[in-house]
C-alpha cells in the first residue's frame, strides 16, 4: 500500500479531511465559502465527537509543524457549527477572538451562532473581522474547552436547494436588521451564496470585484440571481455539494 513520507496512506479518509481543513478560506465575510464549510463540518460529523476532535487536534499539530500556524480563529467556524453546548452547561467556549465588526446584536437570541448564522441549512459569516483586545485562546486549549463543554450537533448540515432565495430572505429578516451592518456587508454575504454554487456557476473576477467594491453591487446581484433561477440546482448530501438535477 502506497504511503506518503508522513506515514499516511495516499488515499486515506483522514488525509482527505486534513486537506479539506487546510483548504478552508480565512475567517472573513469576504472569503467565507459555505459549501466548503458544510463539507468540512459534515465529514467531521461522520467521525463522531471524539474522532472529530482528534482530527482537529492533528490538523493544528500539522499546521504548526509546517510553520503555517494554526489560529483559534481558523478553528472557530468549524467547531461552532460542528458542536453545540451541553444543555445546562456553561455554554460554548469563549475563544476570545476580540470585538467583531459589526458588533454582537443587542438580542443575541436572534443570531445565536454569531458571527455565524445558519439559514436554510446554509452557513454564512457575518463579520468583516475582529479588533483584538488581547490574545485569543490558544487552539489546543480551545479544543479542550469544546471537549468539556460541548457535544456533537444532532444531524449533519443539509442546505436548502435555493441558496440565492435564502440569502435574500435572511437579509430581509428581523435577525439581520438587528445588526449595525456596513453598506457592503450584505453583498459580501451574497458573494458567499455565489461561492456555495461556484462548482456549477464559477464566479468571474468582474462579478467578484463588483460585489466587493463596485459602484452598483445590487445590479450585479440581481443579474446573477436571474441567471441562476433558470438552473435546476439541488443539494447532494452524498457529495456535500450543489449539483444540477438530472
Amino acid at each position: 500500500m502506497l504511503r506518503r513520507s508522513d506515514g499516511y496512506e495516499l488515499h486515506s479518509p483522514k488525509l482527505k479531511i486534513l486537506r479539506l481543513l487546510r483548504s478552508l478560506p480565512a475567517f472573513s465575510a469576504s472569503r467565507f465559502h459555505p459549501q466548503k464549510m458544510v463539507e468540512a463540518v459534515n465529514v467531521l460529523y461522520d467521525c463522531g465527537f471524539e474522532g472529530s476532535l482528534e482530527i482537529l487536534r492533528e490538523h493544528c499539530t500539522r499546521e504548526i509543524s509546517a510553520e503555517v500556524g494554526c489560529s483559534t480563529q481558523d478553528l472557530f467556524a468549524v467547531t461552532r457549527l460542528l458542536f453545540v453546548p451541553e444543555e445546562g452547561g456553561a455554554g460554548f467556549p469563549d475563544a476570545r477572538l476580540g470585538r467583531p465588526e459589526p458588533a454582537l446584536p443587542q438580542d443575541p437570541g436572534l443570531l445565536p451562532l454569531f458571527p455565524l448564522h445558519v439559514h436554510g441549512g446554509i452557513p454564512f459569516l457575518l463579520t468583516t473581522g475582529y479588533l483584538m483586545g488581547g490574545q485569543a485562546m490558544p487552539p489546543m486549549a480551545f479544543l479542550d474547552a469544546c471537549r468539556s463543554r460541548c457535544r456533537l450537533r444532532q444531524a449533519p448540515l443539509q442546505p436548502d436547494d435555493h441558496p440565492f432565495q435564502l440569502v435574500d430572505e435572511f437579509l430581509e429578516s428581523t435577525a439581520w436588521k438587528t445588526l449595525d451592518a456596513p453598506f457592503r456587508l450584505p453583498f459580501l454575504v451574497r458573494l458567499q451564496a455565489l461561492r456555495a454554487i461556484s462548482r456549477i456557476c464559477p464566479i468571474s473576477e468582474k462579478v467578484r470585484q463588483g460585489l466587493l467594491s463596485g459602484p452598483s453591487p445590487g445590479d450585479i446581484w440581481l443579474e446573477r440571481r436571474r441567471a441562476v433561477a433558470r438552473l435546476p440546482i439541488v443539494w447532494d448530501a452524498s457529495t456535500n455539494q450543489y449539483q444540477l438535477a438530472g
